[in-house]
């Protein structure tokens, strides 16, 4: 999150802003798993284990953005712990409720929810991302996860 859009919010409804908005990006991320399932157990064990591999920075900026606002280190285990909540019930909903149904409802689904993760990427992370001045170090930590990403995929395949 932006500092400056932070400065004299109370830390606690950050704290919740944050838990929420980071909810709901793993709610979507569940329904897609789910879903993913449903077509096939290699993609939707593919697809949880990237998104396990993409979430553990996430984890950790969350944990310090937490720590930062004071929240007391109990308090802040079970909010990172209850994270677990929302993508079990987006897995549970998209397995569940497009189980037995034909190939276009769950692409559909798989569509609308990926279209609401690229949106988001757009509209919010990417122009917060060019508010300051990339350096060698920052260019080179992208390409080299982006590497160890296509890496991993590679190898449960």
């Amino acid at each position: 999150m932006s500092k400056n859009r932070l400065r004299g919010i109370d830390g606690n409804k950050v704290a919740w802003a944050i838990f929420l908005s980071i909810a709901i990006d793993l709610f979507g991320h569940g329904l897609m798993i789910g879903t993913s399932l449903t077509i096939s157990a290699h993609l939707g064990v593919t697809l949880a284990s990237a998104r396990v591999v993409a979430h553990i920075p996430e984890g950790f900026v969350t944990n310090a953005e937490f720590k930062s606002q004071n929240m007391p280190r109990v308090q802040r285990f079970l909010m990172l712990a209850a994270f677990i909540i929302p993508v079990w019930l987006g897995a549970t909903l998209g397995y569940w409720g497009l189980h037995g149904q034909s190939d276009l409802p769950k692409l559909v689904v798989l569509a609308f929810t990926t279209g609401t993760l690229i949106t988001a990427i757009v509209e919010e992370i990417i122009p917060e991302a060019h508010q300051t001045q990339d350096t060698n170090w920052s260019t080179l930590t992208f390409i080299g996860s982006f590497a160890l990403s296509i890496l991993f995929l590679s190898y449960l395949e």
